[in-house]
């Protein structure tokens, strides 16, 4: 086990067109988007926890996570002597604060107090021959354990009018993370036309802070030498805490799910274009 708890809820989607920085208000979160989805850190690792309990995993693993739980705890506690403008510094909100301040060390105010991050996915080309995605990723709160590096991921599986599956592959994309208020940097993104996904590192320890938000764009196409309309593609979004070291799986098949070793799946998310 590593420290792999993360919260990842992610964001992402592809434009021709790529703002320059990305502001948390450019997606609606919290209200009328409800392609949005919300995945707390603290809920998350109860229910790692709850799930090594019912496996039966090995006592080292699950004492692993009950020492991560009551470090979790802890760093809550150190936090009541911050301000309120310290603490929203690093970004919580003011019901979190709240909880922060008031913490008493039960899970109900852990959970209210710890970092969530939002994901939310967006259309950006729905032509006949081109489907585009942004999936974007916001944390509200700053994560207790970010990790050295995160990883986000796109799989996708196409069909045409008729609704057969066609083959398509990556015809442009794109990955970029927010470091403070204004600090864009460019992702490096790798590209599997194979298996039918992209993947790119975040470094979550960068000079200018931590990865604050971010989004992954992807526009795929069908293959060469193929002549046919796009009907719909699903999209789905992982957004991953990992080690330095780390590879990855793919199921065979059409599945649009992937494995991740010396790491923990945080979040997914399946957004359609049609």
């Amino acid at each position: 086990m590593k420290r792999k708890l993360l919260i990842l809820c992610i964001i992402l989607s592809f434009c021709f067109n790529v703002p320059n920085v990305i502001y948390a208000n450019d997606i609606d979160f919290k209200g009328t988007n409800t392609n949005a989805v919300c995945v707390n850190e603290y809920e998350n690792l109860l229910e790692q926890i709850e799930q090594n309990k019912l496996k039966k995993s090995s006592y080292d693993e699950y004492k692993e996570l009950l020492d991560l739980k009551k470090e979790y705890i802890e760093t809550i506690y150190s936090y009541k002597k911050f301000s309120y403008d310290e603490l929203k510094n690093k970004h919580f909100s003011d019901e979190q604060i709240q909880a922060i301040l008031n913490f008493d060390g039960s899970d109900e105010m852990a959970t209210k107090a710890a970092a969530s991050v939002w994901v939310a996915p967006s259309t950006i080309n729905r032509l006949n021959n081109i489907h585009g995605v942004r999936f974007v990723w916001y944390w509200q709160g700053t994560p207790l354990f970010p990790g050295p590096k995160n990883l986000v991921g796109v799989r996708w599986r196409s069909s045409n009018t008729s609704g057969n599956t066609v083959n398509t592959t990556v015809y442009s994309t794109e990955s970029y993370v927010l470091y403070g208020s204004t600090s864009r940097k460019t992702a490096p993104t790798k590209i599997d036309n194979y298996n039918r996904v992209v993947t790119s590192e975040i470094n979550m320890n960068g000079n200018a802070g931590w990865a604050e938000r971010g989004a992954i764009d992807v526009n795929v196409r069908p293959a060469s030498g193929t002549s046919t309309n796009l009907g719909n593609t699903i999209f789905k979004f992982t957004y991953a805490s990992v080690k330095l070291n780390f590879s990855i799986s793919y199921p065979p098949s059409i599945s649009l799910d992937f494995d991740i070793t010396n790491g923990n799946i945080v979040a997914t998310k399946e957004y359609q274009v049609y």
